[in-house]
């Protein structure tokens, strides 16, 4: 019988993340995901991101995930100089784009952003 919890690679955090973002700027280097990893928070929360954007936007599609340098170093954390940017990618007019973003934002994000405020959601026209 399988072990529902042990850490396989169909249930590790990684391989979710990969599952649900194409990575830009990391030029395959899937180590770039251990920066989600070390924080369980910014972790669940980009997994909710994911499915709260399907109910929004209506694509099963993969988003597109930037990380960057932030403006502030710190020594608190080890990501408290990067930025998460997460992608939208629509064939939506700018105008119902924008209007569900609008809707997602002051429905769930404002709220859900408050665990991890080096994440930001933007919409990106196909």
């Amino acid at each position: 019988m399988a072990c529902v919890d042990c850490p396989t690679r169909n249930n590790t955090l990684d391989y979710q993340i990969q599952e649900l973002y194409t990575l830009r700027n990391s030029d395959g280097d899937i180590s770039t995901l251990g920066l989600i990893e070390a924080d369980e928070n910014l972790g669940r929360l980009m997994r909710e991101v994911y499915e709260k954007v399907k109910e929004y936007f209506g694509s099963g599609d993969k988003l597109f995930l930037e990380i960057t340098e932030g403006l502030e170093e710190t020594e608190n954390s080890k990501l408290s100089n990067k930025e998460f940017l997460v992608f939208i990618p629509t064939s939506l007019t700018p105008e119902k784009a924008i209007e569900r973003l609008r809707k997602f934002d002051e429905n769930w994000w404002l709220d859900a952003s408050t665990i991890a405020k080096n994440l930001s959601i933007h919409v990106e026209f196909n």
